[in-house]
């Protein structure tokens, strides 16, 4: 196979894993790192654009979102009431603030955050997990979660 075929093979199966159901802890970091990458190719605006509206970022059970550092979130690909809202002081329903340790956990760089929110194919309350990254050159960071 050439390096061509293994790049388009690599491409097609990155396409695939952010348009399937979202399971694992691997996928939501692949998730996350495809749209880092994405900000970097496209650039700021358009990746907040691409991410709230493109179908590859509306993976069944995964949720891509993007948080400045202050709280607001400016792009979502599950929940689009979100996007504008300061969601720092939200609360799952158990009292943990957990945009505040998003905040903090891309404030180091990355990390993974547990909390309960709704789940985007039940509408149901579920236990979810969440990986942040920072993304360099804009004041804020890459989320995706999945239910547990």
């Amino acid at each position: 196979m050439s390096p061509i075929s293994k790049l388009a093979l690599g491409a097609a199966a990155l396409c695939l894993s952010l348009s399937t159901l979202a399971q694992t802890r691997d996928d939501v970091v692949h998730a996350v790192n495809a749209a880092v990458a994405h900000f970097q190719k496209v650039g700021n605006d358009q990746a907040l654009k691409d991410i709230s509206s493109q179908p590859e970022w509306k993976a069944n059970g995964l949720s891509v979102f993007v948080q400045k550092m202050d709280g607001t979130n400016v792009a979502h690909s599950t929940n689009a009431r979100l996007i504008g809202k300061n969601t720092m002081e939200i609360q799952d329903p158990n009292g943990k603030s957990f945009i505040k340790e998003m905040t903090q956990a891309a404030a180091k760089g990355e990390g993974w955050v547990d909390y309960v929110f709704m789940d985007p194919n039940t509408k149901k309350m579920a236990p979810r997990s969440a990986l942040v990254k920072r993304v360099a050159g804009y004041e804020g960071f890459v989320g995706a979660s999945y239910s547990k």
